[in-house]
């Protein structure tokens, strides 16, 4: 059993590793089966506009963040970046407490382009790969229960100290093992072992604040704790909490007397791009702003796709920026080089995929702000124009209120007597301490001599 399980391991890896961008129509048939298949041709025609938004947060990348960086035995030019330490973040959704975080993980190379506008291919595609932001919050989770374990341990060290504290106390209220005992003390006065027994309790007092505070911030950061591990359940219940997202840009190649006439350059990201996958990395290099080379209010098109290498998951929600960025051609070739790209006739693209009628193309606005939680504004920082309206508000409210009610008691009250006449009208009674009614009879009272006094009711007849 244990020979034939080996044996389909190895069948497997084999598999896996006998696939490569030149041979697609032979291996990758059998690897890359089903529907949602990427990449495909962006045709902005038959895109509809996204019933949701994205919005992007990167700081300034340096190559202090980049964990590795170089080309894959998949042929693919990776740079990964540190865990623990997020760069950059996108948020899908339609509002705050709807939507779906992932984080920035890697950033792909690909030449030729593997996506296609319009059916043209651009000489190079840089894809920004996220993973959804629960899996990276499977580490800080860690890291929190380790802090709590810690104050935990700090808490049984204050428990011990305490039981110490007590058996002293106690031994030297029961008068054993005490410092006034032994030969040297035994002139002590009853003063000096009230003393004893003061700092005995000082002792006892100053463990057990100690140790309420402890409990203080164990409680706050279990509860903290609890609200995160909630968090993260929920969001692994969401619809798109398994998919990652892949940013994708266009590069094109471009002379420098025309990258200032152009809208946009990615000379900048193409250049850090070389220096990360360089052998040797200056530190020094300048910090690359993603703002600046992707831009504002720019169409991304979208799609949910797969990963476009074997065994091609169709896990990914794909935006593809519809506008190509110029670059550098020298500065291209540098990349090219770096990567081994450079005079390869086939590349590291996949071919371009069939979109099918049950797939739908979305177009979306690049949007460089996050989904916050809505902020509560003291009445401290309001100008004092703002205030005055506020209060005017409140007065507002106040007065209509109580005009309503001024409006409306008079009117209940004759509604009341209205009632009450139609009933005097009618000779109708419905009162049970009535003398006339033959069901109820007058109560009575016995005084102290035994003798009985009936109640008599006298009834006032009404003249007209």
């Amino acid at each position: 059993m244990l020979r034939l399980m080996g044996l389909v391991v190895w069948m497997s890896k084999a598999e896996m590793s006998s696939w490569d961008y030149t041979r697609q129509d032979s291996s990758w048939g059998r690897l890359c089966v089903g529907h949602f298949q990427s990449p495909i041709d962006i045709e902005p025609k038959h895109a509809v506009q996204g019933d949701f938004e994205i919005r992007m947060l990167y700081r300034p990348l340096r190559l202090q963040d980049v964990e590795s960086a170089g080309v894959d035995p998949d042929g693919v030019p990776r740079i990964r970046f540190k865990q623990g330490h997020p760069v950059g973040k996108v948020q899908i959704g339609s509002g705050y407490g709807d939507f779906d975080e992932y984080s920035l993980s890697a950033i792909e190379v690909h030449a030729p382009s593997e996506h296609t506008l319009r059916e043209a291919s651009w000489a190079l595609e840089v894809q920004l790969w996220h993973d959804p932001m629960p899996v990276s919050r499977t580490d800080k989770l860690q890291q929190h229960t380790q802090e709590l374990l810690e104050e935990l341990q700090d808490s049984d060290n204050r428990f011990a100290a305490l039981e110490r504290s007590q058996a002293t106390l106690r031994k030297q209220l029961n008068g054993e093992a005490t410092p006034w005992t032994g030969k040297a003390n035994e002139g002590a006065g009853v003063q000096q072992a009230e003393d004893w027994v003061d700092a005995a309790k000082a002792d006892i007092s100053e463990v057990s604040k100690l140790l309420q505070q402890d409990m203080k911030g164990v409680t706050q950061r279990a509860m903290k704790l609890q609200e995160e591990v909630k968090g993260l359940v929920t969001a692994q219940k969401r619809r798109f909490a398994g998919f990652r997202v892949a940013l994708s840009l266009f590069i094109l190649r471009a002379s420098p007397v025309f990258l200032g006439e152009m809208n946009g350059t990615a000379t900048s990201l193409v250049r850090w791009l070389s220096q990360a996958l360089a052998a040797n990395k200056d530190s020094d290099s300048a910090a690359l702003e993603l703002e600046a080379v992707i831009g504002s209010g720019k169409d991304l098109y979208s799609y949910e796709g797969s990963v476009p290498r074997p065994p091609c998951t169709p896990n990914v929600r794909w935006f593809v920026l519809g506008d190509p960025q110029p670059s550098d051609i020298e500065q291209l070739s540098i990349l090219l080089k770096e990567t081994q790209l450079a005079g390869r006739v086939h590349g590291n693209a996949r071919q371009v995929q069939p979109f099918g009628p049950s797939r739908r193309l979305q177009v979306v606005q690049t949007n460089w702000k996050v989904f916050e939680a809505p902020v509560i504004v003291a009445a401290e920082s309001m100008s004092p124009g703002r205030q005055k309206m506020i209060l005017i508000e409140r007065y507002c409210k106040v007065f209509v209120l109580c005009s309503v009610f001024l409006i409306c008691t008079p009117l209940f009250f004759r509604i009341y007597n209205s009632c009450q006449e139609d009933d005097e009208d009618t000779g109708w009674d419905a009162s049970p301490m009535s003398p006339t009614s033959p069901m109820v009879r007058p109560p009575s009272l016995e005084g102290a001599d035994g003798r009985r006094v009936e109640m008599v009711f006298t009834e006032f007849s009404k003249h007209t």
